[in-house]
Parts: C-alpha cells; structure tokens; sequence
C-alpha cells in the first residue's frame, strides 16, 4: 500500500463527501432523512460504477482510477454526517459540508507528517509495512 496514494485517495472522498452535503444546503434543503436516502442512492449509483471508473486514465503520475473506484464512499460518508445532524438548516448543512471539505484539506496537508511517520517507523521499529 502506497500512503502518498491513500492518503490522497481519502482527501477525494472528503471532498466530494464535503460537495453533497453543501449542493443541498445552498438550494435551500435542511437535513431530513430523505436526504439522508438521497445521498445514499448517489454512493449506490458510484458503487454501481465503480468498474468502470476505475479504468480512468493516469494524469500527471496521479492514477485517476484508483480515486474514482473510491468515490462512491463519500455519499457514505455524507450519509452518517446527515444521520449525526438529521435536523440541521440549510445553513447548517453548507456549515457541516464546510467541516468535512476542511478535513480533508487537513489530511491533504498532513501527507508529509504521514509519511514522516512511516519512514521513521520503518527506520527505528523495523517495520515493513
């Protein structure tokens, strides 16, 4: 497993997590529990997918499949963070997909600290993973 790749993969997820909770919020949707289905029919329909968007191309050494295979667990994600706050306003929500889409720039940012890690595990604990 290559942490540079999962650790990006994972910063996908939150982001696209962070776009389906901030699209409803901006048109005017609150939480509900109809959301909460709505979004988990978009990560069906990902999941659905998910073959065929794993065959997207390699860009810039980024392999783009890798991350779209992955992406049908942001609507998973998105789904547990509408069941936390069911109630939430519009505003709330754009609010909630503002934290989630922060979190993944957070993870983004730490891929150095990551890898920093792994390399001084490796170095002092012998480890081989």
């Amino acid at each position: 497993m290559d942490w540079n790749e999962e650790t990006f993969r994972l910063t996908v997820v939150l982001l696209l997590a962070s776009l389906l909770l901030i699209g409803p919020g901006l048109a005017g949707f609150g939480g509900s529990l109809l959301l909460v289905v709505d979004v988990l029919l978009v990560a069906a329909g990902l999941y659905a997918v998910r073959d065929r968007l794993a065959t997207a191309p390699e860009v810039l050494t980024h392999d783009l499949g890798h991350y779209a295979a992955a992406l049908w667990t942001s609507g998973v994600v998105a789904a547990a963070v509408l069941l936390f706050r069911l109630s939430a306003t519009p505003d709330e929500l754009v609010a909630l997909g503002g934290l989630v889409g922060l979190l993944g720039m957070v993870n983004y940012f730490l891929r150095p600290v990551y890898r920093l890690l792994v390399v001084v595990g490796r170095t002092f604990f012998g480890a081989t993973a």
